[in-house]
């Protein structure tokens, strides 16, 4: 079997009471040849390869793929240099980062905001230390902002705070990092399990049960019911879940996303027992359709095989909430251009992985495959078309994926032996030695 060895299972492992140093040397001794972790951004990729080296392509206008030259773009991957021992990889707008195996973090590239973390606006092509951070656990990567979370689950973040994206009270870029305000890791409403940074805005999940965002909310992506941006964190509504929930999230440029399910371990098998069951028939594949109430209706609906779990919060389902152009929520009864707070994802069994892109949102099926649904211009839901879908359609020719990355308009999958990446590819970010656009998943030579 092998381990991927991601921000989320390190973060599951913990929860689990396993110490993080071991559960790497666990996973190392486990792990199959294969890719580890992925990371778009809206004009390149980056991976961490199986021998813990750091792999990016795409555009390199600012250095953001790490090889030390600045140029128009690269369409196959390059080798990052400095960085032989990554956990994780984040990227944003013209830079990216990479979690270490010794907790610490390295940055390269674009630095307008201070987003490498080294307390001045210079780029740099070549990965470098973000000074004064060590004992990280996750990091996540904005448009132009960055954030971690600690061991003792405090969260620090840097870079542009100009919608307050940071969550320190102000709106000062920071060139080094400051702490997010209330998340020290002393309490339950400060003690983090999962980040997601979105291009402007930046959410968490915390032990007390809630989710929490903060930044830009022109399209309600902060999910408080408001338009408002915050500079500190606020409590997105209707969303509560136990601490041994598996809580998964995800952040797009104007909306938020995620999953959860009941336990860490074993997942469950089946859906809740109900008392009642009406079967209908019509044309497409079987979707199940598990209502409030105490009966299950099961019908044959376009789209994957999928389940419907309306407003409940305890079937392993996804809520999403921002905007909506193209239906990217996947509500398929919302009409609305945008949600203020979180709405169900329509035709989905049991999804993980959530990933919030730019107009677009895809998700981890209980198969093994991908699903996506929204807007589809560059063929960014990888089901051979161009068609916008406000339903979650099967991502093409994919199985074994354990985790999916969403930008703007293209997506990465990791698998057991491959990255493979689908959507436009202008500045060569699907990594195919082309920069031609493709609607169905291609593999990348990591």
């Amino acid at each position: 079997m092998r381990y991927q060895i991601s921000r989320r299972r390190l973060t599951a492992a913990l929860l689990a009471g396993v110490i993080a140093a071991s559960l790497l040397s666990t996973l190392d001794a486990s792990a199959e040849s294969g890719p580890r972790a992925i990371a778009v951004s809206a004009t390149h990729s980056c991976a961490v390869a199986a021998d813990r080296t750091v792999k990016c392509w795409g555009a390199n206008n600012q250095g953001q793929l790490g090889n030390g030259v600045h140029e128009p773009y690269r369409t196959s991957p390059v080798l990052v240099g400095n960085i032989n021992n990554a956990t994780d990889v984040a990227v944003g707008t013209g830079f990216s980062c990479a979690q270490l195996t010794d907790s610490t973090v390295k940055c390269w590239g674009a630095n307008t905001y201070g987003q490498l973390g080294n307390g001045t606006t210079s780029p740099n092509a070549v990965a470098a230390p973000v000074p004064g951070i060590d004992n990280v656990l996750q990091i996540s990567a904005g448009s132009g902002h960055v954030c971690v979370d600690r061991y003792d689950r405090s969260t620090w973040c840097w870079g542009r705070n100009t919608d307050g994206q940071l969550g320190d009270g102000t709106r000062t870029n920071r060139t080094r990092p400051v702490q997010v305000s209330g998340m020290d890791g002393t309490t339950p409403s400060g003690r983090v399990i999962d980040i997601a940074l979105g291009e402007r805005h930046s959410c968490a999940a915390t032990f007390d049960g809630r989710v929490r965002c903060w930044g830009h909310n022109i399209n309600g992506q902060l999910g408080d019911g408001t338009v408002t941006p915050r500079v500190t964190p606020t409590v997105v509504k209707g969303i509560t879940f136990t601490y041994r929930a598996k809580v998964q999230l995800s952040a797009g440029t104007n909306h938020s996303c995620v999953t959860e399910a009941p336990y860490w371990y074993p997942p469950p098998t089946t859906l809740p027992t109900t008392t009642s069951t009406t079967t209908t028939t019509l044309p497409g594949p079987t979707t199940t359709v598990v209502p409030t109430t105490t009966s299950t209706t099961t019908t044959t609906l376009p789209g994957p095989t999928t389940t419907v779990v309306p407003n409940t919060w305890d079937n392993m389902a996804m809520l999403c909430w921002g905007s909506n152009v193209n239906g990217m929520l996947g509500d398929a009864q919302l009409s609305a251009n945008r949600s203020l707070t979180p709405v169900r994802v329509d035709y989905l069994d049991r999804p993980s992985d959530p990933a919030a892109g730019g107009a677009h949102s895809c998700a981890v099926t209980v198969t093994g495959g991908a699903a996506c649904w929204g807007t589809n211009t560059y063929g960014q839901l990888g089901n051979g078309t161009t068609v916008n879908s406000r339903r979650p359609v099967v991502v093409a020719s994919l199985s074994a994926v354990s985790m999916i990355a969403s930008a703007a308009n293209h997506n990465c999958a990791l698998t057991t032996t491959v990255v493979r990446c689908w959507g436009a590819n202008s500045s060569g970010q699907l990594g195919t030695g082309t920069r031609n656009n493709s609607s169905v998943p291609v593999a990348v030579p990591v």
